[in-house]
């Protein structure tokens, strides 16, 4: 009788421990997921800001070649009086 006692009482504590380490893994792993949703995000920030930083680079490229390719205004001729 004492022998099932003690054994029972093992089996309780065991799995009072191994439910203890599984929860400590759990936790491991939601701390780890957390970390990589907030580097995901960081990253995909950093991405949009270097699109948009690319754009008006583009976007003052284009505004330079376009005042570029207008032709220069003629200088006024004085006219002949007949």
């Amino acid at each position: 009788m004492h022998a099932l006692a003690a054994a029972l009482g093992l089996v309780l504590c065991g799995g009072a421990a191994a439910a203890y380490e599984v929860a400590q893994h759990v936790a491991g792993l939601e701390q780890g997921a957390r970390r990589l949703r907030d580097e995901q995000a960081a990253l995909a920030q950093e991405r949009e800001s270097a699109r948009a930083a690319e754009l008006a680079a583009l976007d003052r490229r284009h505004a330079a070649l376009r005042g570029a390719a207008r032709p220069a205004p003629r200088p006024a001729t004085p006219r002949r009086r007949a």
